[in-house]
């Protein structure tokens, strides 16, 4: 992988010395800031191997590609504030700190993907309602406390658990199937 062996070279030495982060965790940031140009604008490998294959349009597939991928380029961050999640061995801890990162992307992944009207709210804003669950799954994944992080993936949930649960999107998501 040269593209991570350039970045771990010129970036991980500053991450460690600079800036005093432990070394697994600077070489994870990096590693996967590395990953990501495969779906990255404007070297993006992955996504021209996946419009040749598919026929489609490069630039939709790569605004596709960025949306799935957004809790990735969030995650080296994570890493950063909560070196627990690397550095710390396996426990309940570090279990519990996953899990909450794992609802961060949820919240994230669903912001990004749901339906075109969250709660029935029109277009323009229904882009806060959105705006607000990748806000919510931002915080949960990057906080540096573990109370306030809980608190962000509950909130999303709950309004996850809302937003799908009322039977108006039920009837939406069964005329969808049925097409």
């Amino acid at each position: 992988m040269a593209a991570y062996t350039i970045v771990a070279l010129l970036i991980a030495p500053t991450f460690t010395g600079e800036f005093g982060m432990a070394p697994l965790s600077a070489h994870f940031f990096v590693f996967y800031a590395a990953i990501l140009s495969g779906i990255t604008p404007p070297i993006a490998i992955a996504v021209v191997v996946t419009t040749g294959i598919a026929g489609s349009n490069f630039w939709r597939t790569a605004l596709e590609a960025l949306k799935l991928g957004m809790p990735l380029f969030v995650l080296p961050f994570t890493f950063l504030y909560n070196p627990e999640i690397v550095t710390g061995g396996f426990n309940a801890g570090t279990a519990g700190s996953g899990l909450i990162v794992l609802l961060g992307a949820v919240a994230i992944t669903h912001g990004l993907n749901c339906a075109p009207k969250p709660f029935g709210i029109p277009s323009p804003l229904s882009y806060g309602a959105r705006g607000l669950y990748v806000a919510l799954g931002i915080f949960a994944m990057v906080w540096p406390a573990t109370v306030p992080r809980i608190g962000a993936a509950v909130v999303a949930l709950v309004l996850i658990a809302a937003q799908t649960g009322l039977p108006r999107f039920r009837e939406i998501g069964a005329a969808v199937n049925q097409k």
